[in-house]
């Protein structure tokens, strides 16, 4: 696995669903890819590894991210709340 990937490469592995991006929008942002995060830092123009603090802390927020959508989505199912 090569130390840096180019949000063209990011795409193609979104694109062959091999990679799953953090946001909605995909590239430039965070992307796991085989179990890894990869990000861009700031100033540079390519995807890195992310450090283990960063992996963590991206980790986590995956976590917060799908849970709100799951509840987003199980409150559109049930409509809208009746006034009493």
């Amino acid at each position: 696995m090569t130390s840096a990937k180019s949000q063209d490469e990011m795409q193609a592995h979104i694109a062959a669903g091999e990679a799953l991006a953090l946001f909605p929008d995909g590239v430039p942002g965070p992307i796991s890819l085989h179990g890894q995060w990869w990000i861009i830092p700031v100033g540079q123009e390519h995807y890195q590894l992310a450090d283990n603090d960063q992996a963590a802390l991206l980790t986590t927020q995956a976590g917060r991210l799908a849970a709100g959508v799951a509840a987003a989505r199980r409150a559109a199912d049930h409509g809208p709340r009746r006034q009493p």
